[in-house]
């Protein structure tokens, strides 16, 4: 895979790694681009403006303490990769228990022996492998021995 979608998927690889690298939230935002505080997320951050154009914003709940560490990825739709790219090059995923009708919410478990913790992967499904893919969930996971 070459082109805009190889890049995206590098850069999707990239927050993944640094999600699960960094200790405190402080430490991902830390030089990212342009931080502000979320109107959608209480106590979160929005981050626009990235060193990887392919990624339009983040919205990043943090994970200091207890708190499960959350990173909502926009995908700049000129640079979206197809949800079947994503899964080819992330998966596998897996569906998730479903709360309410509508499309499946799906999960795929990433990490890395080097890393501290691993991450979840959550999409909405968007039904064919066609569809470009613009908006992505990280989910900061456990510890590893």
């Amino acid at each position: 895979m070459t082109g805009p979608a190889a890049t995206t998927l590098a850069a999707i690889e990239d927050l993944l790694a640094s999600v699960c690298a960094a200790e405190r939230t402080e430490d991902f935002i830390a030089g990212r681009g342009m931080a502000s505080p979320s109107v959608r997320t209480p106590g979160g951050t929005r981050i626009e403006g990235l060193d990887q154009p392919a990624i339009s914003s983040l919205e990043v709940r943090p994970w200091d303490g207890e708190a499960v560490g959350v990173v909502e990825v926009e995908i700049a739709p000129d640079a979206a990769p197809t949800w079947g790219e994503v899964r080819v090059r992330l998966g596998p995923f897996e569906e998730l228990p479903r709360l309410h009708p509508g499309p499946a919410a799906l999960a795929a478990e990433w990490w890395r022996p080097h890393l501290p913790v691993d991450a979840t992967l959550l999409v909405i499904d968007p039904g064919s492998p066609d569809v470009p893919l613009t908006h992505l969930n990280i989910r900061r996971g456990r510890s590893h021995p």
